[in-house]
């Protein structure tokens, strides 16, 4: 019976977690500071940060538009909106454009290092500076805004029947006591 109950234990608590997390992030411009949270999910090399959202972006701490549309912009430009915005905590890669709308004509700011343009750039609308400058790595800042691993939507299948999987053991065993 204890071998069960480990097993089921075991299963409980097998499910993967994702390091799907909250970022603050601030870019230093020629004309003003940047600032912003993003969510997005560090991947394995613990640098590259998989974007979801962009919110709360700043420039200069005066709040912009929020910016609902996160995409890639090699993607953008190459027409493959499915292609993931990321970034990097160390700042030498960055693939992502922030925009009022979906065809992204009107507000926002993006980051480019694959020098799709000709050359690594930060653009940013007039609200994030009216500004387009050569990127500059060293001005880049990322840190952690919440921390916690959160599960993955497969995993909660997996935790449900791990828990279901020690409460019917542990019932089990009751009875078994009960009936010695």
């Amino acid at each position: 019976m204890i071998r069960n109950l480990f097993a089921a234990a075991l299963l409980a608590g097998s499910a993967t977690m994702a390091n799907a997390a909250s970022w603050n992030f601030t870019y230093v411009t020629g004309v003003g500071v940047l600032s912003g949270q993003l969510t997005g999910t560090l991947q394995g090399d613990n640098n590259t940060i998989l974007i979801s959202s962009v919110d709360a972006a700043a420039f200069n701490a005066v709040p912009g538009p929020s910016l609902p549309y996160v995409y890639s912009l090699t993607g953008f430009s190459l027409g493959n909106l499915g292609a993931a915005p990321f970034t990097s905590i160390d700042g030498s890669v960055q693939d992502f454009l922030a925009c009022l709308q979906s065809n992204c004509d009107a507000e926002g700011f993006y980051f480019d290092t694959s020098q799709i343009f000709g050359r690594p750039d930060y653009t940013g609308g007039i609200s994030f500076g009216q500004i387009s400058s050569l990127y500059n790595q060293s001005n880049w800042s990322i840190v952690p805004a919440t921390t916690g691993a959160v599960p993955e939507p497969s995993s909660w299948a997996m935790l449900i029947a791990g828990f279901g999987l020690v409460g019917a053991v542990a019932r089990r065993r009751q009875t078994v006591a009960r009936a010695a």
